[in-house]
């Protein structure tokens, strides 16, 4: 007699699970984070020459603060301020050098092969590494929709189960719609989305490698970002991240956010 397949879980809850807890992440206050930023989409947008740069990321409202952040205003100890809904670059002594509100419309028209200003590249960066540093436990939020996908066979055989998340339409992140995929202990290998921010950019199939538990928190240490042609990931790296170093803190320690 045959063997009914064993009942899985729901994958969402597997997924919170693997990362870490959404119990134990809500003790998360915020994550600094040491990331190296490289690839050739920085070039086509103005930024050849990233470079090493430093965050902060509160996980409990979308804010971040940059530090030498890697923009063509270099001035020293500059704060790089990114919200959803204003960006602010300020001095040590709180002077503002820059600064723009409802920043997402300022991409209007924008294609790949539009150059960026620094307000851009702030703009673009923070959501972007907000988004990394608070997923997966953002799914479990208000406003949020997740449904599982049928399965996805990757190259060299690997079957990963595929969860399709519907954000919110006043959540920052590449776009609305978003797929990620779990290998077998329900940890993520990828994800695919376009970039809302520039007009017929296409799928992105983003892998991420090389995960690190830091205080019971899974997180990847290394993103890669390739374009997606005739259903297929390129072979070259649009966007690479490295993260030196991910430390999370509790409300006891808290830096000015």
């Amino acid at each position: 007699m045959a063997q009914s397949k064993p009942e899985r879980p729901d994958l969402l809850n597997a997924v919170l699970d693997a990362a870490g807890g959404v119990d134990h992440f809500e003790q998360v206050e915020w994550i600094e984070v040491v990331a190296n930023v490289s690839g050739a989409f920085w070039s086509k947008k103005g930024y050849p020459k990233r470079r090493l740069m430093t965050g902060y990321v509160d996980t409990k409202r979308p804010r971040v603060v940059f530090y030498n952040f890697g923009a063509h205003l270099d001035e020293p100890h500059l704060r790089w301020i990114w919200t959803p809904k204003h960006l602010s670059v300020e001095r040590a002594n709180g002077t503002v050098v820059l600064s723009r509100s409802d920043p997402s419309k300022h991409f209007e028209g924008h294609v790949l092969s539009t150059p960026w200003d620094d307000l851009d590249l702030l703009y673009f960066s923070g959501y972007a590494v907000w988004n990394y540093m608070v997923t997966p436990f953002c799914f479990a939020w208000p406003g949020m929709s997740t449904r599982e996908l049928g399965e996805h066979t990757e190259g060299g055989g690997e079957t990963w189960r595929v969860l399709e998340v519907t954000y919110p339409e006043d959540f920052a992140t590449h776009c609305r719609v978003q797929k990620f995929y779990y290998d077998h202990q329900d940890r993520m290998r990828r994800l695919d989305y376009t970039v809302d921010v520039i007009q017929g950019s296409g799928t992105v199939a983003h892998y991420v490698y090389d995960e690190k538990t830091v205080d019971g928190i899974v997180f990847p240490t290394l993103r890669r970002a390739l374009n997606v042609v005739d259903g297929r990931p390129t072979g070259w790296s649009m966007v690479l991240i490295n993260f030196h170093k991910i430390a999370v803190k509790g409300p006891e320690v808290r830096p000015n956010l």
